[in-house]
């Protein structure tokens, strides 16, 4: 998956298509993008406000992703 490999690099210049992918409707390709946006260097609060709107996502996987990111 290419998520894989943006998550691996943490570039930058990729962010607008992770956020993108953020509201994609499968739930796989929106945790990649949290994993991916986690590794990407941001700063704690740009990263928080990019998760923000998937405060309410339905599925528990992603909840999780976003709380490890978000401690790291």
């Amino acid at each position: 998956c290419a998520l894989m490999c943006v998550r691996k690099m943490g570039d930058v210049s990729l962010l607008p298509y992770v956020v993108d992918l953020l509201n994609d409707p499968n739930p796989l390709l929106r945790q990649g993008a949290v994993w991916a946006l986690g590794r990407m260097g941001l700063r704690p609060k740009a990263l928080r406000s990019y998760l923000e709107p998937l405060k309410k996502e339905p599925y528990p996987e992603i909840r999780d992703t976003m709380a490890s990111v978000l401690k790291s």
